[in-house]
């Protein structure tokens, strides 16, 4: 049975502003990362289990987004892969803690 994948209403507010930083650098530059993040959720749909917890006592993992420094944070659930956002790698991933616990 497939995974469903269910994203964080932040996430649109996340990959927007990601996106529109990258587009007014360049277009093809912008393209070139939606389509990284595209990839990055397959992935992350095919092999969640894959890929590395964010915090020890938890079961919050994390996906790089190739060649970009942002990273999709999820959570694993039975049957529902749980996408809480997009942040970049330079920040620190605990500030995604509380946004992370709400689901």
């Amino acid at each position: 049975m497939a995974n469903k994948i269910r994203f964080h209403p932040g996430m649109i507010d996340d990959l927007t502003q990601a996106i529109g930083w990258y587009d007014t650098k360049s277009h093809r530059l912008g393209d070139r990362f939606r389509v990284a993040v595209k990839c990055s959720l397959e992935e992350i749909e095919r092999s969640p289990e894959a890929n590395s917890r964010v915090f020890d006592d938890e079961d919050i993992r994390y996906r790089q987004i190739r060649s970009f420094p942002y990273l999709v944070l999820f959570r694993l659930h039975p049957g529902i892969i749980h996408i809480g956002g997009l942040v970049h790698s330079a920040s620190d991933p605990k500030k995604w803690h509380s946004r992370m616990s709400d689901i």
